[in-house]
């Protein structure tokens, strides 16, 4: 029975392998559509999603990319290639909120995955530190132009009511005073 097994594993994996190589090459030839086409049949759902990714950023289209593994996220969440990437893409786009989510699950991935080797792990959360920091500063800068923008909107409509109110008081006369 485990013979069999083996067999059909083996037998099935050549043309998920074909897919996969076929994928790549076309990627590295600039064939994006063609490449995204023959990604389609790629199995594994994370694994689909992460070779479209890479097309679709190899062919300039990050939004896409960050699309894609946000997608490819929805089958396996904890996938920390996709998790890596997808951080980067958020991070690069500006996306605050999405870098943020993604950061912290690429976090809890990593801390969750018993299986990682001890110089693996280590290098994940080097990553998942640098991301942390880009991140955290992102979301500084974002409070800041929050922040910003309340003030000039607070200002703006101060000036817009001292203006109302000196038009009233014009509009009034001078209170008995004549003017000459």
């Amino acid at each position: 029975m485990v013979g069999l097994a083996v067999v059909w594993v083996v037998g099935w994996l050549p043309g998920a392998q074909d897919a996969l190589v076929e994928v790549r090459s076309l990627r590295a030839a600039g064939r994006f559509e063609e490449a995204l086409v023959r990604a389609a049949d790629i199995e594994d759902p994370a694994l689909r999603a992460f070779e479209r990714l890479e097309v679709l950023y190899y062919a300039g289209d990050l939004a896409g990319a960050l699309r894609a593994a946000v997608g490819g996220l929805e089958a396996d969440p904890r996938h920390l290639q996709l998790l890596w990437r997808g951080t980067r893409l958020a991070i690069d786009l500006g996306a605050t909120e999405r870098a943020e989510e993604l950061a912290g699950r690429l976090r809890e991935s990593i801390d969750g995955d018993g299986g990682l080797d001890p110089g693996t792990r280590s290098d994940w959360l080097g990553v998942a530190d640098g991301y942390d920091e880009e991140v955290q500063g992102m979301s500084q800068r974002a409070a800041q132009r929050r922040s910003a923008l309340l003030r000039a909107r607070v200002l703006v409509l101060g000036a817009g009511v001292v203006s109302v109110v000196v038009l009233i008081l014009l509009s009034r006369g001078t209170g008995g005073v004549e003017r000459v």
